[in-house]
């Protein structure tokens, strides 16, 4: 990929911003959906922060097209930095890597699976963010982030197991409602594409309750 001048000057602005950069030293990330939008750009984000800052990172970025990868980090393709592993999201990641962190941005998104399977396909999509929003929450709570864990006793544990119990819960029951409006306003655009406001605003409706 050929990075425009205004990528790279976002890409510098989020680096430096980032206040823990120390703690990073020497780390791995493994990035599932590596060639995706998020995904990439997360993988371009601890590349380029490898350069400026000399943090000796490892990216392992998991993909399951080489070639889509190939071309999408041609620059860095073959890399000590960088390392592409073989990956589908329905299946466990075979190499022989142990990472420091695990960024999961992966999603099924193939058109023949929103063909077969709609609903299913976009509860996986859009339902994980809220996952995602908690996690950090939780991970930041406990030190994670940072670099530095804290001691946590058992009574904390459960404090934080019982903390992220109601988004599995409401998020296991509002992903179904949710792929259901997806897919109805879905339809509805298909047959009227004037409508794509409120084809917008029913999912988000959903979306902003199980937030």
């Amino acid at each position: 990929m050929r990075y425009t001048e205004r990528y790279l000057e976002t890409l510098k602005k989020v680096t430096e911003r980032l206040d823990f950069c120390d703690e990073l030293k020497n780390k791995s990330f493994l990035v599932t959906g590596a060639t995706g939008m998020i995904g990439s750009a997360f993988v371009d984000m601890l590349l380029y922060l490898n350069q400026e800052k000399a943090l000796n990172l490892r990216v392992f970025a998991a993909a399951r097209n080489v070639d889509r990868a190939r071309k999408r980090f041609g620059g860095f393709w073959g890399s000590d930095e960088l390392q592409i592993v073989l990956y589908r999201a329905d299946e466990r990641i075979k190499a022989e890597i142990r990472p420091d962190y695990i960024v999961h941005c992966a999603g099924n998104a193939h058109p023949s699976v929103y063909a077969e399977q709609p609903v299913e396909t976009l509860m996986t999509n859009i339902q994980g963010i809220y996952g995602l929003l908690v996690a950090f929450v939780t991970l930041n709570k406990i030190g994670a982030l940072s670099g530095s864990l804290v001691q946590i006793d058992g009574a904390t544990g459960l404090m934080l197991f019982f903390a992220c119990l109601p988004m599995a819960v409401v998020g296991l029951i509002s992903a179904i409602h949710q792929g259901n409006t997806s897919i109805a306003s879905i339809g509805l655009v298909a047959k009227k594409p004037e409508q794509f406001g409120k084809a917008m605003l029913f999912p988000a409706m959903v979306e902003t309750y199980a937030i």
